[in-house]
C-alpha cells in the first residue's frame, strides 16, 4: 500500500511505517497512539518523499507538503463464527435458594385397602356396685273383698244365710253337702296409667291387687264391676301387672 502525496508523487508504506517507528522511539511531538480515532500529521519532502511526524500546528518547510491521516482505519465486517470450542467443567453448585410458597393441596388418593382384623382386647374390670335404690311408695289400700257367704249367696248375707252357710261348709244343709268352691287368678299387663281385668261369667271376683316394676306411684286399686283396677300417677315409666281373683261356686 502507497500512500499519495501532493505534487503526483507516492511513498511506500515501508517508509512511512519506519517513519513512524522512529517517531515513536524519539518521543517527538506528534506520537502514534494505540487508541482509536487519532489523527497522525507529516512533512513529507516533495522531491525525495521522506517524512517526518509533525504536530498538527506546526508548519512544514518550503520543499515540504503536510500530510494526514488516521492512525486506526474503520472497523472491517465481523468475520466468521468459529466451530464451537469444547464444553468446559461444570461450575461449583451454587448455594440453596429460598424456600418458595407451598402449593395447592392436591386430590385425594383412593382409598387404601382394609388392614388385618386386629386381636380382641381383654376383658374390662368389673364397675363398682350401684347403690340400692329407694323404696317405692305405698299404693292406695285396695277396697274389701267380698266374704265367702256373699260369695256363696251370690248376693248379700244376712244373719240367716250366715247360718245357712256355716251349716253348708260343715256338711248339714239341705243340699246334703258344702258347696265346691274353686279360685283362679286372672291378669293383665298394666299400659298407660291404668288397666283393668275382669273374672269370666259364672265367676264372682273376691280379691285382687297389682305388681309393679318400676317406683311409679298408684294413685288406686280397687274392685270395679266384676273385676280389678288399678291406676298410676304419670311420675315415671315401667311396665307392671293388675291381676283379680276370680272364685266360681259349684
Amino acid at each position: 500500500m502507497a500512500i499519495k502525496l501532493p505534487g503526483g508523487r507516492t511513498i511506500g508504506l515501508m517508509t512511512a511505517g519506519a517513519l513512524a517507528g522512529s517517531v515513536l522511539v524519539l518521543g517527538g511531538a506528534a506520537t502514534a497512539s494505540s487508541a482509536s480515532g487519532v489523527v497522525l500529521y507529516a512533512c513529507a519532502h516533495k522531491t525525495t518523499g521522506d517524512m517526518r511526524l509533525v504536530d498538527d500546528t506546526e508548519t512544514c518547510r518550503t520543499p515540504e507538503t503536510k500530510v494526514s491521516w488516521n492512525q486506526a482505519g474503520p472497523q472491517g465486517p465481523a468475520g466468521p463464527q468459529g466451530p464451537a470450542g469444547p464444553q468446559g467443567p461444570a461450575g461449583p453448585q451454587g448455594p440453596a435458594g429460598p424456600e418458595g410458597p407451598a402449593g395447592p393441596q392436591g386430590p385425594a388418593g383412593p382409598r387404601g385397602l382394609q388392614g388385618e382384623k386386629g386381636e380382641p382386647g381383654q376383658d374390662g374390670k368389673d364397675g363398682a356396685p350401684g347403690r340400692d335404690g329407694k323404696d317405692g311408695k305405698d299404693g292406695a289400700p285396695g277396697q274389701d273383698g267380698k266374704s265367702a257367704c256373699e260369695i256363696w249367696n251370690k248376693g248379700a248375707c244376712s244373719a240367716g244365710d250366715e247360718a245357712d252357710f256355716l251349716k253348708w261348709l260343715k256338711g248339714q244343709g239341705d243340699s246334703g253337702g258344702a258347696p265346691t268352691l274353686t279360685s283362679r287368678m286372672a291378669s293383665q299387663f298394666i299400659s298407660g296409667n291404668s288397666a283393668s281385668v275382669s273374672c269370666a261369667a259364672g265367676e264372682t271376683v273376691t280379691g285382687g291387687g297389682y305388681k309393679i316394676n318400676s317406683s311409679r306411684t298408684v294413685t288406686g286399686s280397687y274392685m270395679s264391676g266384676n273385676g280389678w283396677r288399678v291406676e298410676l300417677a304419670s311420675d315415671g315409666e315401667g311396665n307392671g301387672l293388675v291381676y283379680a281373683i276370680c272364685t266360681k261356686i259349684s
